[in-house]
């Protein structure tokens, strides 16, 4: 090998040496200079939380003459907060089909009304725990006695169902009820409408939160009933929808939660909104609950 040979081999090996360091070192700082704050990083520094909301009573409430908002999940987000000692800044009022949406794009950090936990919506973005579980009702006209005693009877091509477009009652009619004709509303239509084509004679049924129906019946007594009152179609948990990935974010929000449920404060608010008669409600099973009876 001639000294020319040997200069230049030294100097290969001097470059693939440096390379070789400069590759160790470099990832990392340029993961340090692009790492992006989490959502519960920047709320920390903020000292708030954004929050989407969609109106949803009792859960969700806006007074029309003040904008003073309220209901079961309102007081419990901004109890959370108070407790965090983190301001709840109400960003935003959402649609179903579109609360996602919002939630990946950053222009909220949680949607704080009732959202059903279910698969679908899992793929796109994480819950909290639930504040409350609530039954789906098959809500006919009052003086409709078709399916009072078999709803399998609604299954058919001579009846209809309504629901809005982006809701989870479309999901369950083409499920457990395809062969009737679906009718839908336009995404962002208030449920009430729904509610109000069933009571006119325009759609045959709805399915809907028995906890939200039970508001419109208040309203419009004798109008429709719940042919289902002791046998919900679904059962699905009302949770507080979180950004995926967001694990301590999540883990605050649903210490906070706990903690309502141990105290009392989430069953003392849908006692308050609802009344008595809050048979429409099912707080989640107390893991300690069976130990004290089994005291006793």
């Amino acid at each position: 090998m001639t000294m020319i040979q040997k200069m230049i081999n030294s100097k290969l090996i001097y470059l693939i040496l440096l390379i070789f360091i400069s590759g160790c070192n470099q990832p990392n700082a340029l993961v340090n200079e692009t790492q992006q704050p989490t959502v519960y990083e920047t709320i920390i520094k903020k000292k708030e939380i954004r929050v989407a909301y969609v109106i949803y009573p009792p859960a969700s409430i806006i007074n029309p003459n003040t904008g003073e908002m309220s209901g079961i999940f309102i007081d419990t987000v901004e109890e959370i907060g108070k407790r965090l000692d983190l301001k709840i800044i109400w960003a935003e009022e959402v649609d179903w089909g579109t609360m996602i949406e919002g939630l990946n794009a950053g222009r909220y950090d949680m949607v704080g009304t009732p959202v059903w936990k279910n698969t679908n919506r899992a793929k796109h973005a994480d819950f909290s725990l639930p504040i409350y579980f609530d039954g789906v009702g098959i809500f006919t006209r009052a003086n409709n006695t078709s399916f009072d005693k078999d709803i399998s009877l609604l299954n058919s091509e001579k009846n209809s169902i309504i629901s809005v477009d982006g809701g989870l009652g479309i999901e369950i009619a083409k499920y457990k009820f395809g062969n009737a004709k679906l009718i839908t509303l336009p995404q962002g239509s208030d449920v009430n409408l729904e509610l109000d084509w069933v009571a006119e004679g325009k759609a045959d049924a709805s399915l809907t939160s028995t906890s939200y129906a039970w508001d419109y019946q208040q309203k419009n007594l004798g109008k429709i009933k719940n042919v289902t009152l002791s046998n919900p179609v679904r059962v699905f948990p009302n949770v507080l929808m979180l950004p995926k990935k967001e694990h301590d974010f999540r883990r605050m929000i649903n210490a906070g939660i706990e903690e309502l449920h141990l105290n009392g404060f989430i069953e003392s608010k849908i006692q308050e909104y609802t009344g008595k008669a809050s048979v429409q409600y099912y707080n989640p099973p107390s893991p300690y609950t069976h130990k004290i009876k089994a005291a006793q």
